[in-house]
Formats: structure tokens, sequence, C-alpha cells
């Protein structure tokens, strides 16, 4: 059959409705097979088709209009369709430029219809925009285009403004046809919206109703492609008003208005309705109640997002009342709750809501709102130290007042309103009313009001949590409500919403201790047991085959070291959901299942050691799920859930000799299901790798025996990567794992400078995968701080793997972990007098940095967060090697480096564009003084010129003490308090001069950030080098810092210029200084404290006195803690370091006294504080302990209180009662450590009842509990 008889058949197949779907099936496979063997014959047969059956009706069969008007608008169907496919067939232009005249030449055909004009406006449209569609013929083709229509308009405007107008429309859709078609003609695209139809006999007000809406069409679509600034003002004045609202008020076609909207949409963003955005919002109503099934989510789109672009003043007065009609409008939606679908909803399987589209609409709308209120009301209160509540929040709470509580429906829909709006609740006495409605809620008859309830308790435990735990009368109403939950609840997928909120509140954050959950944990804890065994009564694990094999991942013996590690590159589908062959029913049971042993694990964190009660009730529960679940393929989340909770119990029970048979098993099933993992995905792999960290704190060497299995399987995930988003193949691969039905993969951008060519490109990875690495390493890294020497065996292996993933680009979090886990292997060498592997690792990194800095200097090409983490290494791997590792020109080689990076960093910000460049050059430069800062401490005499002469072998003390050194990459390097016995004068030409005359220039200089960096450089000078290097610096660092430190300057400021002092006061010379200030400088000194509340004052070295420093730092920590308001964590952290340097200040004669015997500084010096003085300020510093925000600098501060107890420190005894308070919070607590912990059981046990309880008479109930509950097992541990 040649190719215009196949055109002719499958047209009238398709273009008549009686024809049966074999014929019609057989005449499409016809067209396709014609179309690919005879590609032009085929096209040119279609395209006459299209364009001329109308006029020769001969062409078509069974002849009637009806028919005719029916092939030709199924030919025109089919012939957009051809066109991008048959194009690259077309090898002439001039048989390509003959196609493009006669489908114009149609097109410009006054006497065709309407409907068959835009059919060809449609094709017109394809070719110009389809990337299948090239060459010559169609550049010039776009390019003539508005001058041809402009032509046909010229020739007869009556009969062509309107297919113009629709195609223009139409094409306006895409970018490619505004940026290649119309934007050169701009001027005439502007021109045509301003063009009135004539008037005339034969015109009709619809055609002229027509003509308007699509100008309006016309008008918004070409503003979306145009920048705001470059949009035509006068065409705006002239146009907005008539041209759009007007002819979406009058419109009676529901197709234009929708469409009108959705321009509006669109061009929200462009504030061209500021003016009038109020009669824009109301017109928009008004369209919207007119016919609210068809357009009444159009309309409310429009109005969110004008109101979401403009600013809402007008909004505020007399207009006000139109923002409340449209959040009644919201919460009418988010109220469509389906009471008639309640028994099913309830039988359902789905652990989720299901809530009804409708419903969910509304609650989206209701949130872009609230938001927007929010924003308005910061900009109007950007002097506020908090955020204030949205104006419109109060009006929320109002309208659901006046809801029928009888409707539970209602009740759900106000538990799922609250649940939105919570994130911006910001008063005490709003969310009391929340909580109490969610915590009611739970208690109700309706299971999906109980639902809804639980939801709302797992957000306020995760957004609100500060408020949930606020006192022990919330804590408890809270517990108590979770364990009826357990208890009562007999819904399934209510019962695991409840399980949720049970996680969530007993997050891993210790705002809970044993005192709050033990009355209750016997409770929790047999219901949890019972959960879990109804679950599985039911839930058929198919394994009645494999029941005999069960136990085998549970023997003693060793395990085999035959371990199919996974791919690196994981399967083509990510199975998640591995229990896919299961009913949504079993689903159900199983994730229940999985959360109670969650719960079971949550608990035991939160009784740590008070876990023994329970221990061997709970063992043998997981060891039925262990070996039940060993080979199932449907249960390996409960599979590794269930030995993490093992391994937890056995971590939090601290008893080796207990848990020691019990590790090995737990252990050699934790290999066991990682030798059987066939899915890269598996989800018990992560359960595993939690599993092993547990398991090596309590097992040590005898977890030596399973590295050989479990380390490949680390080593696996190492070699995970990603790709660059510009390569195509890889993003078709990630869309056919979606495509062949496994779940949306979540994908981590990040933005990357290409070194070559000083290019940005996009770099793409599976989040899935940074999980994966960041997880192996932190293992990693734990098993080696672990074992210790004992993994020498397997560094080579390990380093082998690490050292590709030092240069990982897709995330920074993940290559400073590698970082650290190289760090850790360092400190190893350091550990076990493995010197030439020690200087070589520390060579090898150092090389790598600079040379990397050296190419970024030639190709001018800087990437800040790579050059971060290389800082950060090199100050941990310092830090990790100690003394005796660089030679004289080697600490001058680095310290240079990074003084120029430094440099050229401080330079750079002030270029940043844009808030994420700023903080990325904040956070380079901060790396770098650590750096810097980790050569003065292990370096100092190298750093400050001398050639110091190391024994070849450096003693066990010197790598003990830098094997037990840590550095934080997130902020300055904070040990304990040091002596300087190395004392070295600097030379003119060393290192020291260049950074000593940086340091002074950055603190006394005018830049901000330059002063910033100087108070972190002058910290380290105060805490390395020797007074002999410092004190030449004092007039111009001390009077800066001791400004910086008030109360009316910026936390960062106060933060940094702290930390130093509290190094500065623990300098004799310090007190040499004040002393002497004070008997030759009273005047002054007098004079400067009477201006001591002003902020900006400078000061001069002069007046510098133990108790300006002491009182400027007591202001600051009195305004943190008696602040009503929440205060942030970085003003907690400047509080923190203010308590470091007042404690530091007030106890330095204490323990210069206590270290006479080892002193080596023959300074006269002690302090001028009065006795009064000090008491008082002594007394406010301990009732402010402990820390509540910097970890580190909070260990070195307990401490110094621990110490100052063991010591009988005078001012300790005389406030005893605030030290017990302190040590009792510090107990085990995330700011202590095993050394802190053990003194303070020391102490307590030393103790005798009577004095102990003498000083705890005035504690609250809880406190008291947890004092003797400290007691009880001091003294315990004290008679083992």
């Amino acid at each position: 059959m040649n190719a215009e008889a196949v055109v002719a058949e499958v047209v009238s197949s398709l273009a008549d409705p009686k024809c049966d779907q074999t014929r019609r099936q057989a005449a499409e496979a016809a067209f396709e097979s014609s179309r690919d063997a005879q590609p032009l014959p085929t096209l040119a047969a279609l395209l006459q088709y299209a364009t001329s059956a109308a006029a020769n009706p001969q062409n078509v069969a069974n002849i009637t209009p009806q028919v005719i008007q029916a092939c030709v608008t199924s030919s025109l169907v089919l012939l957009r369709r051809t066109l991008p496919t048959v194009w690259k067939h077309i090898a002439q232009e001039s048989d390509r430029e003959q196609i493009i005249q006669k489908l114009m030449d149609a097109f410009l055909d006054t006497k065709k219809e309407a409907g068959e004009r835009k059919r060809l406006a449609h094709c017109i449209e394809k070719m110009l925009t389809s990337r299948d569609c090239n060459g010559p013929s169609i550049e010039k083709f776009r390019n003539e285009l508005i001058p041809l229509l402009g032509a046909a308009m010229d020739r007869d405007l009556t009969a062509n403004l309107q297919p113009v107008l629709q195609l223009l429309v139409d094409g306006l859709e895409t970018p490619t046809f505004w940026m290649y078609v119309c934007m050169p003609h701009q001027a005439k695209m502007e021109h045509l919206l301003l063009v009135k139809f004539p008037e005339g006999p034969s015109t009709t007000a619809e055609a002229q109703q027509n003509i308007k809406e699509l100008q309006a069409l016309l008008f918004l679509r070409i503003v979306n492609w145009i920048d705001s600034d470059k949009i035509p003002q006068q065409l705006v004045t002239g146009f907005v008003p008539t041209g759009v609202l007007q002819v979406l008020a009058q419109s009676s076609n529901t197709d234009r208005q929708k469409s009108i909207l959705e321009g509006l949409d669109e061009a929200a963003g462009k504030n061209l309705f500021s003016s009038m955005l109020a009669d824009t919002i109301r017109i928009c109503l008004e369209v919207g109640k007119k016919d609210p099934e068809e357009l009444g989510n159009s309309s409310l789109q429009s109005i969110l997002s004008l109101v979401e672009a403009e600013s809402l003043e007008d909004l505020k007065g007399k207009n006000a009342q139109l923002l409340q009609e449209v959040l009644l409008i919201v919460l009418e939606k988010c109220c469509q709750i389906d009471v008639e679908s309640y028994d099913s909803w309830c039988q359902e399987g789905n652990q989720e809501d299901d809530t009804e589209e409708e419903v969910s609409q509304g609650l989206e709308a209701l949130d872009r709102l609230v938001r927007k209120s929010k924003e308005s009301e910061d900009e109007d209160d950007e002097e506020e130290e908090s955020g204030t509540e949205p104006f419109l929040l109060p009006v929320v709470f109002e309208k659901l007042g006046k809801l029928d509580k009888s409707n539970w429906g209602h009740n759900v829909a106000t538990l799922l309103i609250l649940q939105y709006v919570l994130q911006y609740v910001e008063t005490s006495s709003t969310l009391q009313m929340i909580t109490k409605m969610a915590l009611d809620a739970t208690k109700a008859q309706n299971a999906r009001e109980r639902f809804a309830g639980w939801v709302l308790l797992g957000e306020l435990t995760s957004s609100k949590r500060q408020f949930c735990v606020r006192d022990e009368e919330s804590k408890a109403a809270w517990l108590e409500t979770l364990t009826y939950g357990l208890e009562n609840e007999s819904i399934q997928r209510v019962l695991a919403k409840s399980l949720d909120a049970f996680m969530y509140f007993l997050a891993e954050d210790q705002c809970l201790e044993f005192e709050d959950i033990q009355p209750l944990s016997e409770r929790m804890l047999k219901r949890l047991v019972v959960i879990i065994d109804q679950a599985d009564a039911v839930f058929d694990t198919r394994t009645t085959n494999k029941d005999n094999q069960g136990g085998a991942a549970l023997g003693d013996s060793t395990p085999s070291t035959a371990s199919p590690a996974s791919s690196a590159n994981g399967s083509a589908v990510q199975n998640a959901n591995t229990h896919h062959n299961l009913s949504t029913q079993m689903k159900l049971l199983l994730n229940v299942q999985v959360s109670a042993v969650g719960c079971i694990t949550a608990v035991s964190k939160v009784l740590d050691e008070k876990v023994a009660a329970f221990y061997h009730s709970l063992m043998p529960v997981l060891y039925k799920l262990l070996e039940k679940h060993v080979h199932s393929t449907d249960s390996r989340e409960l599979l590794g859930a269930a030995i993490e909770c093992a391994s937890s119990l056995g971590m939090y029970l601290n008893d080796a000799e207990t848990f020691g048979k019990d590790a090995a098993k737990i252990a050699k099933a934790m290999c066991h299901v990682l030798q059987t993992a066939t899915m890269a995905d598996d989800p018990v792999k992560d359960y595993a790798f939690a599993a092993a960290d547990n398991l090596i704190t309590v097992m040590k060497k005898d977890f030596l025996p399973f590295l050989p299995v479990f380390l490949p399987e680390v080593y696996a995930r190492l070699k995970k990567e990603g790709f660059d988003a510009a390569d195509g193949k890889a993003m078709e691969r990630l869309r056919a794992e979606e495509d062949v039905g496994g779940p949306q993969v979540d994908v981590s951008l990040c933005v990357r400078v290409d070194p070559a060519t000083g290019q940005q490109k996009i770099l793409c990875i599976k989040t899935a995968y940074i999980d994966d690495l960041y997880n192996a390493l932190s293992v990693l890294k734990k098993f080696i701080d672990v074992l210790s020497v004992d993994f020498a065996p397997f560094v080579d292996e390990c380093m082998t793997h690490l050292k590709p993933v030092l240069q990982f680009d897709y995330d920074d979090d993940v290559r400073a972990t590698a970082v650290e886990v190289y760090a850790e292997i360092v400190k190893l060498c350091a550990r076990s007098n493995n010197t030439p592997a020690l200087k070589l690792l520390v060579s090898e990194f150092i090389s790598s940095a600079l040379s990397s800095w050296q190419t970024n200097e030639a190709t001018k090409v800087c990437d800040p967060t790579r050059m971060r983490t290389q800082a950060d290494g090199l100050d941990e791997v310092l830090n990790a090697a100690g003394p005796h590792v660089l030679s004289l020109p080697e600490v001058e080689e680095v310290g240079k480096a990074c003084m120029r990076e430094l440099q050229a960093a401080l330079q750079r910000e002030g270029k940043a564009e844009g808030e994420e460049d700023t903080e990325a050059e904040w956070e380079l430069q901060r790396a770098l003084v650590s750096a810097i800062g980790a050569l003065m401490k292990w370096h100092s005499g190298e750093f400050c010129g001398s050639a110091v002469t190391h024994p070849s072998t450096a003693s066990a003390g010197m790598i003990d003490q830098a094997a037990s050194s840590s550095s934080s990459s997130s902020g300055p390097q904070r040990p304990q308090r040091r002596s300087n016995a190395n004392k070295y004068t600097p030379t003119g030409t060393s290192l020291f001069a260049g950074y000593s005359q940086f340091l002074v220039q950055c603190i006394t200089g005018p830049d901000p950030e330059a002063q910033r960096i100087g108070r972190l450089i002058a910290a380290d000078f105060f805490e390395h080098l020797g007074p002999e290097s410092v004190q030449p610096l004092w007039p111009s660092l001390l009077p800066k810092l001791v400004q910086s430190v008030h109360t009316k300057r910026l936390y960062e400021e106060v933060q940094a210029a702290a930390f130093a002092l509290s190094m500065a006061v623990n300098l004799d010379e310090f007190y040499v200084l004040s002393s002497g200030n004070l008997a030759n400088n009273k005047e002054k000194i007098a004079a400067q404290e009477g201006e001591n509340k002003a902020a900006n004052n400078a000061l001069s070295i002069d007046v510098i006195t133990e108790k300006l420093v002491a009182e400027r730092c007591a202001a600051y920590i009195n305004k943190i803690r008696t602040s009503n308001r929440e205060v942030s964590f970085g003003k907690e952290t400047a509080c923190d370091n203010c308590l470091a340097c007042l404690g530091n200040l007030l106890t330095h004669d204490f323990f210069r006294e206590q270290a006479k015997e080892q002193a080596t500084s023959t300074t006269s010096s002690s302090s001028t504080l009065s006795d009064d003085d000090r008491s008082r300020l002594f007394r406010g510093w301990i009732s402010c302990l402990p820390l509540r925000a910097d970890e580190e600098e909070g260990l070195r501060v307990h401490t110094q209180l621990v110490e100052l107890v063991l010591k009988q420190y005078p001012l300790v005894v005389e406030n005893l009662d605030q030290a017990v308070k302190a040590i009792t919070l510090l107990y085990k607590g995330p700011m202590s450590d095993e050394d802190l912990n053990e003194k303070i059981g020391r102490i307590v046990s030393g103790v005798s009842t009577a004095m102990l309880e003498r000083a705890i008479s005035d504690f609250p109930a809880k406190l008291k509990s947890k004092v003797r509950r400290i007691y009880e097992d001091c003294a315990g541990n004290t008679s083992k």
C-alpha cells in the first residue's frame, strides 16, 4: 500500500466513530511502518490531507461535512505528532521551506474555520519549539514569523487577529518560543496587546470579549518571560486594570478564566499588581465563588501566589477582611474530611493518614498564608531578639473555635491545622492550648481523632521540644499519655503513630533522665514486649521450612571471613521496602514491631545502667526475633532493629561480664546478616553499623575476630560516588530506577568549581549514598579509636580505601569525616611509636593540601569549602601527631601557606556575593587559624624561629599526650590549662614576626571580619606561646578584647573575645599588669568603672584590671541567664566562654599554688580582687554551671570545677549546694567524659550521707532523687 492510501486509511479510521478497534489499530500500525520506511512520501501525503481535505472533499470517503471536519481534525493532530519524527529525514532545505510555506498558507487562509486554523497553529508551534526540528529553514522561520503575522493582520485584521493571538498565546507556554520567535520582536508583541478589534455590523460582543481575553493572556505570557525591571511601565499601568482584571471579571468562558488565573499565578512575582493587590484578590475571590468546582482552586492558587510575592501592608488595615475571607476558604477546604469512610479507614493497613486531596490542598494553602504573614511580621519587627507570631495566627484560632465540635471530622481537621501552623507558634499560652488538645485527642473515642492527636504530638516533640520538656509536670503528663497509648490502643495504624511519638519524645538529647521515666519504665517495657509478641503471632514469617536453621546465626563460633560485600554502585532499584511480598496489613504489623523494638532501645538509653533490672527479660524477646526472622526476606528491617536493640542493651548495661556471651552471639548474628544480604540497599546493614558501634564499645579487643567480615562492607560503602548533572546517561539511569517500580530517589546536589576551567558544575549523588558513606566512616573511626594499636594490622588496607574519600567532591561533611579517620590513624601511629609511618602520613597530608592550594593560586580558582576541609585536616592531623614531627623549614612552609590563604580569604570575603559565600569564606578563615594554632601548640619553638633539637625517639609520655589531644572543626582548639614550660624568644625573621604583625592589624583595624579573626588568633597566642612572645602585644590586644566583652556587643564578638581572654588570664603576667595598674592608675580606673556601661568606650592598657574583666564577663552571663526569651545557641556559646574566662580568673591563684612545685615561672603575681568581690562572683559563677552549648570548653570548665571540689577549695565548700547541683547535672551528660564521671563518683562516694542530705535539702524532689541515685551507684562501684 502506497503512502497516500496508508494516510487516507488511518485518517478515516481515526475520524470514523464507528470504526472498530481492530481496524484502527491496524491502520495506526501501518501508518507507523510507512512513516519509518518512507518518511517523506508519508509526510507529504499527510500534509496534503491536512491542508486540503476540506477544500477537496473527493479525497474523503462517505462524504458529509461532519466526516470531512473529523478527517481534517484527525490529520492535523497526526501531523503535529509526526513532524518532529520525520524532520531529520528531510535532507533538502528547499523541501523543508516548502513544508513551512504550505503550513503558513493554510494557517493564514481566512476561509478556514477557526478550529482548523487553531490546530494548524499547533503544528506550527510544535515545529518551532521541538528539538528535533532544526536547520537554517527553521531559524529563518523563527525570525520571520512575527513579521509574517503582522503583515497578515495588516491585510485583514478582522479575520486574522484572533487566530494570531491564539497562536502566540499557545506558543508562549514554552521558553523556546519566547526566546527565538517573540523576544527579537518584543515591541511588535507589545503592540498586539493594544490593538483594538475593528467594530462593524458583523462584530459581536462575544468576539470583542474573545479578543480581550486573548490579549490578557498574551500580556501575562509575555511578562512571565521578562525580568521585572524590564517590563515597560507604561504598558503595565495602562493594561493591567482593563486588560486582565476587568477581562477576568467579565468573562463567561470558564476555560479562559482558568487560564488567566493560572497566568496571574505565574506572573505573581513580577510585582505587577502591587498598587491594586486588594482589588486583584477581590476579583479572584468573586470568580472563584461563581464556579467553585471549576475555578475555586485556580483562584485560590493565584491569590496565594500574589500574597506571597507582595507586601501585605495594604491588607492589614481596611482590607484585612480580604485575607480573613481567603483564610476562611482555606479552612473550609481543610475541613473536607470524609466522615463516611471511617470504618474502612480503621481497617486499612496504611501507616499514613490518607488525608483527602481537598484537605491536603487546604493545609498546603494554610501553610503558605501563615508563613507569609510570619515573614511580614518579622519585617516589621527587625529589632526584636526573637521572632514574633504571624498576625493571621489569632484569626486561625478564632475560626477554629467556631467549628462544630460534635463533628469528629472537624476535630480531625482542627488537629491537622494545628500541626501545620505549629512551627509559627511562639507564645507559651498557645503552645499549652495546643498541647492539651493533642494530649486529650489521644484518648478520644474516634480512632482518626486519636491518629491526628498522635501525629500532632510527634510534631510538638520535634519542633517544640524544649517547651514539651520544660518542667517536671510537663514531662510527667507526656510520659503518662504515651504509656496510656501503648497500653490501650487497639487500631494498628493508630498504634504505629503512638509508637512514633513515643520515640520522638525519648529522643537522644538527654532532656529526659532516669528519674523522669523510672516510675513508668516497667509498664512501658512490658507493654512493648506484648505489642511485639501480639504482632509476631499474626505475622507469618514464612520460614516454617527454615526453623531448624534459625539458630545458626546465633552460634558462638568465630564468623566466616567470606563476606560478599555489596556493589558500590548499588542495585538497579532501591529496595527500601524490603517486605514487598506482604499485604498492606502485614506490612503495618511489621512496622509496628520495628517501632516497638526502637522504643525499647530508646527507653534503655534513658535507663542507662538501670536497664539491668530488665535485661534478662528483654534479651529472650530479642533472641526470639533474631531466630525467627534471620532467614526471612520480608522482615529485614525488624531483624536489624532487633540486633541494634540487643547491642544497645549491652552497651547501656555497662557490665562486660554479664553481656560478654550475649555480645559474641549478637556480633555473630550481625555478621551473618551482612554475609547473607542480597540487596545493596538492605536496611539491615544500617542497623548492623549501629550495632557494631555499640558492640565495639563493650567488647573492645573481643570484637577483633569479627572485623574481617565487617570491614569489607565498610569499604564497599566508601566506594559510592555520584555523577555530574550534565551526564545525561547517568540521569537516565537514575530515572530508570524510579520507572521500574522503585520509590522516588532522593538526590543531593552541590556546586563545585572545576579547577581546570574555573567554571561551576552541579554534582549529584543519592542522599542514601551520603548516609552510607558517613555511617561507614563514623564506625571506622570508632574501631580505630577503641582498638588503637590492635587495629594496626588493618591500617594498610584501610588507607587504600580511605585516601580517595579525602578528595570526595559530593559532600563536605563526608570529606571532613574522612579527614577525622585519617587523623585517628595518625594518632594510632603515635601511640604505637611508629615514627616513620607517623611522619610519612603527616607529610603526605600536608603535601596534598599545599599542592592543591598552589594549583588554586596558579589557576585563580578557589573552592572555599574544599579548602576549609583541608585546613581543618591540617589542624586535626597536626594535633593527632603531637610534637617533634615537623622541622623548622616544614613549620615555616605550612605556616606561611596558611597565612597567605588566610589573607586571601579575607580579601575575597569583602567581595563575596550572598550570605552563603560569605559564610564559606569565614569557615575557611577559622579553619586556617586553627591549623596555625596547631603549629603553635606542638612546634612553638620552630614557630618563633628557633631551631629546636628533638630527641630521636619521643618518650611514651609525650606520645600519649599527643594521642590524647583532639581537635574540633567547629572552633579554635581548647585543650586543658597548660604551663608555659617552653619559652622561646621570637626572632625578627620568624613566622611569629609576620603572624603577630598580621594579628595586630586585624585587631586594631576597622574591618569587623578581620577583627573577628584577630580575636581567634589572639587566643592561640595566649594559649600556646610564652609571655615573652605575647606580652609585647598586650597594649594592642587586651584593650580591644576587653572592650568586646559587653552586653551590647554581638554574641559572635563576645564569644571570641571571652575565649581569648580566658587564655590570657591563665598567664601570671596578667595579674602583674592588673596590680601595677591598680597601684599606678587608680583615678583613671575609677573613672573608667563609671563609664563601664557604654559598649563603645575605648579602653587603654593602663586601665585593664582583673576586676574589669570579671565584671564584664559577669554582666554578660547575667544578661543571658536571666533572659525571659528563648536564647539562641550562639548567645549560649558566648555566655559559656564568659563563664570559662570568669572561672579561670577567679581560680588562678588557687591552681597556681597547687602547681607551685612544677612551676617554672618565677613571676610574682597575686589576685587584686577583694574577698567580697571574689565570693560574690564565685557564687554567681558556680550557680550558672554547667555550661550549656560549648561542649569542648564545657569539658575543660567542668574538669576545673571537679578539681576544685576534690581539692576542697574554700569557696566551693561555702557553696557546696551549688557544687553538688552542678556535678549532679554533669554526671554522664553530654559535657562530661569517663574520666570526669569517675572523679564525680569519687567525690560523691566520699561524702557522708548526712552531709549529702544537708547539701541537697533545698533541691527539687527530682534533683534529690538523682543525687541519691548517683550516690548509691558510686557507693556500689566503690564496694566492688
